[in-house]
């Protein structure tokens, strides 16, 4: 009797201790998780595909801009550049794409008005 008491508790303590095991893996990949996925962003916003698709888009945007003869519609492009470029470096851009760029960011109602 006493070695299946025995067996059965070393069952139950291989559990537990399993179970505790995978709740500190849990507990440590929400301490590590969000360190590691800044850091994968960060790599990924350095490359060189990230940097000449947001130019290309950048680009594409001022030349519907200068393109629309509509107010409106130079306002919704500014507010969508305001939108999409809001964190992007302008220090990587030409300095046309740049002044661009910080007039839309700076000016709510639209660029050049």
């Amino acid at each position: 009797m006493k070695e299946i008491l025995g067996f059965i508790g070393g069952v139950i303590l291989v559990i537990v201790l399993i179970l505790a095991v995978d709740y500190t893996g849990l507990m440590w990949n929400s301490f590590i998780g969000p360190k590691r996925e800044n850091v994968r962003r960060e790599i990924f916003e350095e490359t060189k595909s990230y940097n000449q698709g947001m130019k290309q888009d950048l680009v594409k945007y001022l030349h519907e801009y200068n393109m629309s003869k509509d107010p409106e519609e130079k306002k919704a492009i500014s507010a969508t550049v305001r939108h999409q470029m809001s964190d992007y470096n302008e220090m990587k851009l030409s300095p046309e794409l740049r002044s661009f760029l910080t007039r839309c960011r700076s000016e709510q109602d639209g660029y050049g008005h």
